[in-house]
């Protein structure tokens, strides 16, 4: 059986404008810490994505006269870090060293040769992938290895891809470890492909692949996970192997409504068959102003002789805060 995942979440959450707090959240033990880690100048731009023991800030402002002074932007003990454009944060002594210490610290690294400020990232056998969302055809994105700290330019995207005009990514690259590639989807031929690292090649994996749901997107066993607002039926699964979308059965526990009109910034994979969909939502009436940060676990059975996988409601959690927040990305360490 596959081995399950820590249930602990690392959030990013957006407070005001400009600045940036970091909380875990124990699921098991229904309990949230509040971390000394900080970025400032961060209002949720951009792109955060996990590489091993460390995470990566890529995008977002990256010049300090974009935003006003620093000393108008409140700010607790701890750390203060400004970030532009691109840090990073070692995780890699999480547990030797509690998550209340001073010890995390956000760091600079090397800018990337192409600014952009929403890029589209992941990481992949040991390396980090940033795709631009708009780009000319002959120029997609960049690869950073952190072992000798630079950006490399990638190669050209598929030949199928029309030339002439801007390049559009649509938003959520995906990392497919198991295979040893990247999910990238056009939004210009609303077609999917994958791009091979160890080969610098491409492959279409769907011509027509529409719509797209950026927002919330999984990746677990070549099944392909979304969430889609507003919508009943609010999941759908796609079998990247048979290139079909699976049918999609609810147990009769499952909240149908609440999940349907949330809007879920993340599902997390917990192992052992277990989604984790993430939100926050502010409540402003009745005063005083709130925020919910809100965990929902489904366990997926898959039954392949009929194309045909089974949702089931497992449990619900929330945790609440005074005041407006917004939580942005989550990530389990």
């Amino acid at each position: 059986m596959e081995e399950k995942k820590r249930s602990l979440i690392l959030a990013q959450v957006v407070v005001g404008e400009k600045r940036s707090d970091y909380y875990v959240f124990d699921l098991e033990a229904d309990e949230v810490l509040k971390t000394e880690i900080q970025s400032l100048l961060d209002q949720g731009q951009g792109d955060m994505v996990k590489l091993g023991g460390m995470m990566y800030n890529i995008g977002g402002l990256r010049r300090i006269d974009e935003c006003p002074p620093l000393d108008v932007i409140p700010c607790a003990e701890g750390d203060h870090h400004v970030h532009l454009g691109v840090s990073c944060l070692d995780l890699k002594n999480f547990d030797d060293a509690p998550l209340s210490s001073n010890k995390w610290r956000w760091n600079d690294i090397p800018p990337m040769k192409e600014f952009r400020i929403y890029p589209s990232c992941a990481s992949l056998d040991g390396k980090l992938y940033a795709f631009y969302c708009l780009s000319a055809k002959t120029h997609i994105g960049e690869v950073f290895d952190p072992s000798l700290g630079r950006w490399e330019p990638l190669p050209p995207p598929p030949e199928e891809i029309p030339a002439g005009g801007s390049l559009l990514v649509s938003p959520r690259v995906i990392s497919d470890e198991k295979r040893h590639r990247i999910l990238v989807h056009f939004d210009t031929t609303h077609s999917l492909y994958a791009y091979y690292p160890d080969f610098h090649s491409w492959d279409c994996l769907v011509q027509y692949f529409s719509p797209w749901y950026p927002a919330t997107i999984a990746l677990v066993d070549d099944v392909l996970f979304f969430h889609i607002y507003e919508r009943r039926d609010c999941l759908a699964a796609f079998d990247l192997l048979s290139n079909s979308w699976l049918k999609v059965k609810y147990s009769s526990n499952f909240p149908a409504w609440d999940m349907s009109f949330n809007e879920w910034q993340n599902i997390l994979h917990l192992g052992d068959g277990i989604l984790c969909l993430a939100n926050s939502c502010a409540s402003f009436s009745p005063p005083p102003v709130h925020t919910n940060i809100r965990f929902v676990k489904l366990r997926l059975q898959r039954i392949s002789s009929q194309h045909l996988l089974l949702v089931t409601f497992v449990s619900s959690q929330c945790f609440r805060f005074q005041g407006y927040l917004r939580a942005n990305s989550f990530f389990l360490l």
